[in-house]
């Protein structure tokens, strides 16, 4: 299986989306983050423990998500966690965790501690026309304008996550 979807980086100028993508194979089972240097590493490891913690059951497989921009690796720390709640997306929706088969019309940014508490996001993108074009996959909560959203938290409901809160920074 194979699917991808978008991230906006605002740091990175105006109508920044990034390209996540990813796959699964019969390889050696794990997971693999490509494109974000040494970031990457702590990021997968975060997924894992989250993933874990909540005894979400992932498929035995090889999971290889990449992203597709190296000014990524120019990113400050508060910028660099936007791409969290985009990984964790992707991940599950490769391993059928999650009901999209389809992410390419979609976009998310966000964040999640080890404790599992997501973040809402607050962007203002009436400057971001290319985002209009997407469905969002984001909390609520979330302040991102009039645009369509799957909302995270029917997401994970739907999954049985109530372990899950919602951060209401």
């Amino acid at each position: 299986m194979q699917t991808y979807l978008k991230s906006l980086v605002p740091s990175l100028g105006k109508k920044c989306f990034i390209d996540l993508f990813g796959y699964t194979t019969k390889g050696i089972p794990g997971l693999e983050i490509i494109g974000l240097g040494k970031r990457g590493k702590l990021l997968k490891e975060k997924v894992i423990f989250l993933t874990r913690s909540l005894q979400v059951e992932v498929p035995h497989r090889r999971y290889v998500l990449c992203f597709d921009d190296e000014r990524l690796l120019e990113l400050g720390v508060d910028d660099f966690r936007n791409l969290e709640l985009p990984v964790l997306i992707l991940f599950w929706s490769l391993a059928g965790v999650i009901p999209f088969r389809k992410l390419d019309d979609c976009c998310s940014l966000g964040r999640f501690n080890i404790r599992g508490e997501i973040e809402p996001v607050c962007v203002a993108l009436v400057d971001y026309e290319e985002g209009k074009n997407f469905k969002w996959i984001v909390p609520r909560d979330s302040n991102i304008g009039e645009q369509i959203i799957f909302p995270l938290e029917d997401i994970l409901a739907s999954l049985g996550q109530k372990d899950l809160a919602y951060s209401s920074r």
